[in-house]
């Protein structure tokens, strides 16, 4: 995986997992989606999927589940994990993020630990599916990193959801568990690492 993090090729020593919670109501599926605390050292404010840093000699689905748990109080026993999506390099930290999806046979009653998490909801996969919701930009840095065109300009998903943006990792792995939903290939499918 040292192919897709930025700059020189080193070892991927940060191992992380998220859980991709989904539930059915009203005839929609739903994800849980969490806004971090702005008081974390990394990513803070920012939407997300509950996970995070793997312990050691932890699975990542192990991982996901315990920090869902702890963050947005999802107990291990009300998730059906059912599969995962592909593990993505964060650019940013050069951590490892494995996306693990499980099932919830409800809505959650979510409390958070408000240490890690601002604010825990949920959008619906036909709110993300929307044609407005989804925004792709371009953007560029000074240094060229994997994924980039010739001119090092690489693509960033955007999601627009109620009052908020997601972006990053988190719409990477939106953008997957969509294409994977709605038998769409996923344009990171085919793309080959320099």
């Amino acid at each position: 995986m040292d192919a897709v993090a930025d700059a020189t090729r080193q070892p991927i020593t940060h191992r992380s997992a998220v859980l991709v919670a989904l539930f059915e109501e009203g005839g929609e599926t739903h994800v849980v989606l969490t806004r971090r605390s702005f008081q974390l050292r990394l990513h803070r404010g920012e939407i997300a999927l509950p996970g995070g840093r793997s312990d050691a000699g932890e699975t990542p689905i192990e991982t996901a589940l315990r920090e869902a748990r702890e963050e947005v109080g999802i107990a291990e026993s009300s998730v059906e994990v059912v599969g995962w999506l592909n593990p993505i390099v964060t650019f940013a930290s050069g951590s490892a993020i494995w996306p693990v999806v499980g099932l919830l046979r409800q809505r959650p009653t979510m409390v958070v630990d408000a240490a890690e998490v601002e604010r825990a909801f949920t959008v619906s996969l036909a709110e993300l599916l929307d044609p407005g919701a989804f925004l792709e930009e371009r953007w560029r840095r000074g240094l060229s990193r994997p994924g980039s065109d010739l001119d090092d300009y690489f693509p960033i998903q955007i999601y627009r959801v109620p009052g908020d943006l997601v972006w990053g990792a988190t719409a990477r792995v939106l953008t997957e568990l969509l294409c994977a939903v709605t038998r769409v290939e996923w344009p990171e499918a085919q793309r080959v690492w320099p």
